[in-house]
């Protein structure tokens, strides 16, 4: 087993090697780490680019939970995550990292309003991550994660079209950012 942690790590680094080295991005994906780490598991499985939301779950991470099962496991769980916030059975969407296996892994989830986690994907042990806030954080993160036709879903209306339609009208009429 030692052989294979060694093994992962030696891919892991090589991997964060690439990463920015003059803005910093690899002493935060560490601190990340670390962090991360003090919840348990082995390693943290970092993404094939350096993590979209590295400095908000630095400075806002935290564990999340009790956790709901999966109700069908499988898919890809940023799709499965923004599917379920479009169709209104989940009212947020949290994202950051799952342990399962000593392996800590991107990963998102729904979030419900007692702060139980509901898994989409696979069962996992612990999560560490953010709630993001309603109105553009939710939506962009839906739009970037969403596997289907976009323009067919905001046809069909429902709950989270309307949602990304208002934050979209709000977007193209609000004053240009100084």
């Amino acid at each position: 087993m030692l052989v294979e942690h060694d093994r992962l790590l030696r891919t892991y680094q090589e991997r964060v090697a690439d990463w920015d080295v003059d803005g910093g991005v690899r002493d935060r994906w560490h601190a990340l780490c670390r962090v991360v780490l003090t919840h348990g598991g082995d390693l943290v499985v970092p993404p094939m680019t350096p993590e979209p939301d590295l400095d908000l779950l630095l400075t806002s991470g935290a564990p999340q939970g009790p956790v709901l099962d999966a109700p069908e496991p499988g898919g890809d769980c940023h799709d499965n995550v923004a599917r379920l916030w479009i169709d209104g059975a989940i009212p947020a969407v949290g994202t950051g990292y799952a342990l399962s296996e000593g392996l800590w892994r991107q990963h998102s989830w729904g979030v419900h309003a007692d702060g139980t986690v509901q898994e989409t994907k696979w069962p996992c042990e612990r999560y560490f991550g953010v709630t993001l806030p309603p109105g553009e954080p939710t939506v962009r993160f839906v739009l970037n994660s969403y596997d289907g036709d976009v323009l067919a879903m905001l046809k069909a209306g429902g709950p989270g079209a309307a949602e990304i339609i208002r934050v979209m009208r709000n977007r193209r009429t609000a004053p240009p950012a100084a």
